[in-house]
């Protein structure tokens, strides 16, 4: 009887080898040596390694809590939700999402594998744009925004201790410097200047 294969112990080799190795350094011998699998299984299932590569992020990022943030109507609640599921997020993935983006630009035929992350931040922009609808953010580009927002927790992967967005006082300030940005200009939110006569 043939040995069953299983898809998610190959995907979290790959993912584990290319974090650490990169595009470049990531064999699929080494990712069938870490899965327990032959190499030839790689190539029948998977095509190539960007293809086994696409596949596993796309995976990857269908199982993470990034994606699957809503709209709420409430702008400070939709920002601290996507701040919170970023770094659970960051946590399930290491360091894949900042090498793959970094990895993309040195290798074109990675493009596919962003597909995954990309339409996470589309959910993310998608939910800018809502409240941009509502009067809660500034109208511009939503992708814009979207990447000033998400700069700064990418950052938290690249420089550990750049940025703690753990804690709900930390996650608040986040929140208030984006706004004070990019959050649609109201009376309540700029204090009255009094000039003397």
């Amino acid at each position: 009887m043939p040995k069953r294969i299983d898809a998610e112990v190959i995907f979290r080799a790959t993912i584990k080898i290319f974090s650490e190795k990169g595009y470049g350094g990531t064999t699929t011998k080494d990712v069938a040596s870490e899965a327990g699998v032959n190499e030839a299984t790689l190539y029948r299932k998977y095509g190539n390694k960007e293809g086994l590569l696409e596949r596993a992020v796309n995976w990857q990022m269908s199982e993470v809590p990034f994606g699957k943030t809503g709209y709420s109507g409430n702008i400070r609640k939709d920002l601290d939700d996507i701040l919170q599921a970023y770094e659970e997020t960051s946590k399930i993935c290491g360091y894949l999402i900042p090498v793959l983006f970094i990895e993309s630009r040195r290798h074109p035929e990675l493009k596919g594998t962003l597909a995954g992350i990309v339409s996470n931040i589309s959910g993310i922009r998608g939910i800018f744009s809502r409240h941009q609808e509502a009067r809660h953010l500034k109208r511009i580009d939503t992708d814009i925004m979207a990447s000033a927002f998400l700069g700064l927790l990418f950052m938290k992967n690249i420089i550990p201790d750049s940025l703690d967005s753990t804690s709900a006082s930390s996650r608040s300030e986040i929140i208030d410097n984006f706004l004070h940005g990019y959050g649609e200009a109201t009376e309540d939110s700029h204090p009255t200047t009094h000039t003397n006569r």
